[in-house]
Order: C-alpha cells, then structure tokens, then sequence
C-alpha cells in the first residue's frame, strides 16, 4: 500500500480530511475501519472490490461509501489498483452526495448514480492532470447540496469531539437540543447512532496511541476490561490490537490513513 497526501485548496479545506493518491498492489488487502467519513474512490487503473458489500469498481469508475458501523476490506485486483481516494470530514457526507448520511450509510455507490456532473476528465492517466477535475466536481456537488448540511464542518467536529468526552444526553443538553431531535440529527449527518459514534470516536483515540499495550488502552479509554476492549477494537477495526500493530510496522500509509498517528476529528 503506498499513499501520497496531496494538498487541499483552501476553498475546500473545511470539508476535505486528505486528498490522497492510493496504489495497491495485485491481490493486497486494505482494511476498511469503521467510521462516520464519507469517502470518493476514483479508480484511475485496475479494479478494487469492497467487502461486505461485494462492489467491484474497475478503472475509469468512481465509488462513494461509508460511514460504516464495522470493519471491511478493499482488495486490489489481480493487477493491482491506483486511483484517488478523498475523504471527507465527519458530517459534512451529505453536502457532497446530496443525500443524509444514514441513506448511503454501510453500502457502495457509483459516484455516477450521485453527480450527473461527474466529469470524465477525473480518469485521465496522468494523476496531477486529472486532480484539479475531481477537485472542481467536488466543489459543484457542495455548491449544489449544501443545504443539506445539518451542521456546519465547524460544529460536526465538535460534535465529535464532545461525544468522545461526554455522555450522550449531556451533549444534546449542551447544544440545547432534545435528546431525540440529536439521534435524528446524529443520524442525518454522520450515518450512526449517536452511541455508535461514541465507540468509534473512543476507538479513534486507541488508535492514536498504536504503542501502548491492550491493558494499559483498555484503562486509558475507559473500558471496564482488556477483553472487552479486544472485542470492540476487532468489531470497528477487523483486527486485534495485536494484529494492528504487526500491521502498522513499517506501514505508516496505514497508520497515517486512520489518522493513528496524529488524531484530528478521527473516524
């Protein structure tokens, strides 16, 4: 797996996380984890398919999936695959698609069936050629849908933020709403209940600390035992701590993908 972050235009900085270039080699497996970020692939050469879901996208195709409330996979094909993947910050899914998250949550779409304007230019076979077009297709669909925003970028990752730290009821008494009209806000912008959101979120700050061990995480984010703490990190994640971190040796693109190293608005 080889990632290659590329910088995000200030016009779109409050809704992009990373814009990154993503070769896989023939047969390589990536795992998917858990989340509430809305993610474009466009597939510039091969074909990758996602688990769970049985979608196969193959070279000059786009795909749109998440947020995801368990682990998946992508799987290159047998020659490999190479192509954009953009993710999106938490919540801001249904400005880009034009549809709440909780509709797309947990399947793949062709990008196609979503924007009518999706240019062609996006598959051209020179990467820095084809960016500035997904880049400007990107900037269309929030033009178009932003209205369907429940919350603005700012105050989704709040939102995140406090549902990591604070019990449910006590943010929808914070941002001085119902606890009902929350879940059905939660829902609309991140895909997942807000409960859900809590364990990813909490899972996201595990990952941010790929050293320390499985008890010691355990304690740090407030599991009530080590074996409890396994089974989550296996349900959102596909791996154990353990495997987790055998993967990340020498693999930084994945660490660096899942935001483990440096925890920002993670999920």
């Amino acid at each position: 797996m080889r990632l290659v972050d590329h910088p995000i235009p200030a016009t779109l900085a409050g809704w992009i996380e990373r814009n990154s270039w993503l070769e896989l080699a023939c047969d390589e497996r990536m795992p998917l984890f858990a989340g509430a970020r809305v993610h474009l692939f466009f597939c510039e050469r091969g074909c990758v398919t996602l688990s769970g879901v049985g979608t196969t996208f193959f070279a000059g195709e786009a795909a749109c999936w998440g947020p995801f409330q368990a682990a998946g996979e992508i799987q290159a094909g047998p020659t490999g695959a190479r192509g954009w993947l953009v993710k999106f910050r938490g919540g801001t899914g249904p400005s880009i698609v034009g549809n709440s998250a909780e509709s797309i949550a947990g399947g793949v779409m062709p990008l196609g069936a979503l924007w009518s304007h999706l240019s062609r230019d996006a598959f051209s076979h020179s990467p820095v050629v084809a960016l500035p077009h997904i880049q400007r297709d990107i900037q269309q669909a929030i033009g178009r849908w932003e209205d369907h925003l429940v919350w603005s970028a700012g105050q989704c990752g709040r939102v995140m933020d406090m549902l990591d730290q604070l019990p449910v009821v006590e943010v929808s008494d914070r941002l001085g709403i119902s606890k009902a009209t929350f879940e059905r806000r939660i829902r609309a912008a991140f895909g997942l209940t807000p409960k859900r959101l809590a364990r990813i979120q909490r899972l996201y700050r595990g990952l941010a600390m790929p050293d320390a061990s499985d008890a010691r995480l355990a304690s740090r984010l407030g599991y009530s035992d080590q074996s409890h703490f396994i089974a989550d990190f296996r349900e959102l994640t596909g791996l154990t701590p353990g495997a987790f971190r055998r993967h990340g040796v020498g693999n930084a693109d994945l660490l660096s993908l899942y935001d483990a190293v440096d925890r920002s608005h993670a999920g």
